[in-house]
C-alpha cells in the first residue's frame, strides 16, 4: 500500500493503454457523432447523421416487430420451444448415458437457461483476462500487478456462482415430468450425481480454458493459474451440492411449456447470494494474504478451506438423499 501511495506517476491506465484507446475511439461510429453534438464539433452534420441512424433503426425495429410479433406469440402459447421437430432414430443407450444426454439437451430447451448458463461459461475466460489486464495496467511494481492472482480467482468464482446457480432448480425443472425420475431404472442418488456431473463438467471446462488463457498470455504463472482454477473447482463442488440440496428440500414444479420456471425460486437467489459472498471473501482474503504471506501460502490456505467445504457439502447432499428424494411429491 505504501508503494502504491508513493508511485507519483500512477494512473488507472498506462500511457500505452490510453494511446490505444484514443486511437480506437476515433473510429467508433455512430457514437462519435453524439459526442460531437455535445462538444460542439461539426454539430449540424453530426446531428443529421445521428437522427438518420436513429430513424433507420427505429423503422427497422417497427418492421421487424410487425413481421415477427404474431408468430412469436403463437409459438410461445403453443410451447413449441419445449420440443425438437427434427426426426431422429431410436437408439439404444445405457440408462446413465441417456439420462446425462437428456439433462444436457434440456439446457437448449429453455432460452433463459441456455443463454445465461452457457454464455456465462463462455464469457468467464474473457472477463478474467480483461480484469487481469486492467489490474496489470496499473503498474508493474504496484498493488495492481501483485493482486492479479487473487483478482483472477475472485472473477472465476463469481462466474462459477452464476453458472452453478441453475443447479438450485435442477429438480424443479423436471416439471410435470418429475414422475419419470421415480420410474427410470436408476437410483435417485445416481440421477442426482448425473445432474451434479453435468454442472461440474461445464464449469470445469470453463475454468480450464480460463487458466490456460491467463497462463499463455503471461498474466499469471502456470502454477498459480491452475491453483486458482483448482480452488474455484472445489468451491464449485460445494456450491453445486448446496444448491441441489436446497432444491430437493423445497422443489417448485411450476414450469411452463418452454421449460422456464413460472415462479421465482428462493433456492436460486440463496445460491447466488452465497456464491457471490464467498467469491468476494475469497478475493479479499487473497489480496490481503498475498501481501502478508505471499501467493503460495495464501492459495494453499484457500485450497484447504475449499476442500473442506466441498467435502462437507457433498456429505450434506448424499446423507439421506434417497429417503429425502422419495418423499418429494408433485403438487
Amino acid at each position: 500500500v505504501v508503494d502504491y501511495m508513493k508511485e507519483e506517476a500512477m494512473s488507472f491506465f498506462s500511457k500505452k493503454t490510453m494511446v490505444q484507446v484514443s486511437k480506437a475511439s476515433k473510429y467508433i461510429y455512430p457514437s462519435n457523432w453524439f459526442a460531437y453534438m455535445l462538444i460542439g464539433k461539426w454539430r449540424l452534420g453530426a446531428s443529421l447523421l445521428s437522427f438518420l441512424v436513429v430513424s433507420l433503426f427505429a423503422g427497422g425495429a417497427v418492421l421487424l416487430n410487425k413481421k415477427l410479433y404474431f408468430s412469436t406469440i403463437l409459438r410461445d402459447i403453443e410451447g413449441s420451444g419445449a420440443t425438437f421437430t427434427k426426426m431422429t432414430k431410436n437408439k439404444m443407450r445405457s440408462p446413465m448415458w441417456a439420462t446425462f444426454r437428456r439433462e444436457f439437451l434440456d439446457i437448449f430447451r429453455s432460452s433463459n437457461y441456455s443463454f445465461q448458463y452457457l454464455c456465462m461459461a463462455v464469457a468467464a475466460p474473457v472477463m478474467v483476462f480483461c480484469c487481469n489486464r486492467l489490474a496489470s495496467s496499473m503498474g508493474e511494481n504496484t498493488i495492481g500487478a501483485v493482486i492479479v492472482p487473487a483478482l483472477a480467482l475472485m472473477v472465476m468464482m463469481i462466474f462459477c456462482a452464476i453458472i452453478l446457480s441453475f443447479a438450485a432448480s435442477s429438480v424443479s425443472r423436471e416439471g410435470e415430468n418429475f414422475y419419470l425420475t421415480k420410474i427410470v431404472p436408476l437410483s435417485y442418488r445416481t440421477q442426482v450425481l448425473i445432474k451434479l456431473a453435468l454442472y461440474m463438467a461445464v464449469s470445469t471446462l470453463s475454468l480450464l480454458v480460463t487458466a490456460v488463457l491467463i497462463w499463455v498470455t503471461g498474466q499469471i504463472e502456470v502454477r498459480y493459474a491452475f491453483e486458482a482454477a483448482g480452488i474455484a473447482f472445489l468451491t464449485s463442488v460445494a456450491i453445486t451440492c448446496f444448491a441441489i440440496k436446497l432444491d430437493i428440500k423445497r422443489p417448485q414444479f411450476a414450469v411452463g411449456g418452454d421449460g422456464e420456471l413460472s415462479v421465482g425460486s428462493l433456492s436460486t437467489f440463496v445460491t447466488l447470494f452465497i456464491g457471490f459472498t464467498v467469491s468476494v471473501l475469497y478475493g479479499l482474503f487473497g489480496m490481503v494474504g498475498i501481501f502478508l504471506w505471499g501467493t503460495s501460502m495464501t492459495f494453499g490456505i484457500l485450497v484447504g478451506v475449499s476442500g473442506g467445504l466441498a467435502l462437507l457439502a457433498a456429505l450434506w447432499l448424499m446423507i439421506g438423499l434417497n429417503k429425502r428424494y422419495e418423499r418429494i411429491t408433485q403438487r
